[in-house]
């Protein structure tokens, strides 16, 4: 039985053909699911023996389209997760606060940013990405959480390590 995906650019469902015969990788950064049958057709992938290796999965919770963002939406998503995965929850506008708290007690990992919030409280801008993101660590430390270091996370990932970068001043 072929695995036939949609091709959004050709708008036509196509076949799907791994590199290796069998054997599709979960890209670097894992899989990104906004609702609960997202994990699970993830799952049933993998029992296929289709999805091999370690999983990663990224939640993203109080998007429009996607699982509301709630408490108990989120424990139903990470009850649903394979025991030997790592993941993260990405929160969408007003819940992030409150769930990325809930999400480090629980040992998760979290996303913040712009591209989740524009308020860093109640009515109030965020002027810069460091604001969000120096929160975080205070309350990952708070919760007795240690931030990973760039190479840490890598390797957590399973990534290889980042290529040097030439400076416009070296390439000239």
């Amino acid at each position: 039985m072929a695995l036939r995906i949609f091709n959004s650019l050709s708008r036509k469902k196509e076949d799907f053909t791994p590199l290796r015969a069998g054997e599709a990788r979960i890209y670097v950064c894992g899989v990104t699911v906004y609702d609960l049958s997202h994990i699970a057709n993830i799952m049933k992938l993998k029992h296929l023996g289709v999805v091999t290796g370690p999983m990663h999965f990224s939640m993203v919770i109080g998007i429009d389209g996607g699982i509301p963002a709630s408490p108990q939406n989120l424990m139903t998503m990470i009850d649903a997760l394979p025991d030997d995965c790592s993941w993260q929850v990405v929160c969408i506008g007003k819940h992030q606060m409150p769930l990325c708290a809930m999400v480090l007690a629980m040992g998760g990992n979290i996303r913040v940013g712009f591209e989740d919030n524009v308020y860093y409280h109640h009515g109030v801008l965020a002027q810069s990405n460091a604001q969000f993101v120096e929160r975080a660590v205070r309350m990952a430390r708070e919760l007795g959480r240690e931030i990973a270091t760039p190479e840490e996370a890598r390797q957590m990932m399973q990534m290889r390590a980042a290529k040097a970068q030439s400076t416009f001043a070296e390439a000239a």
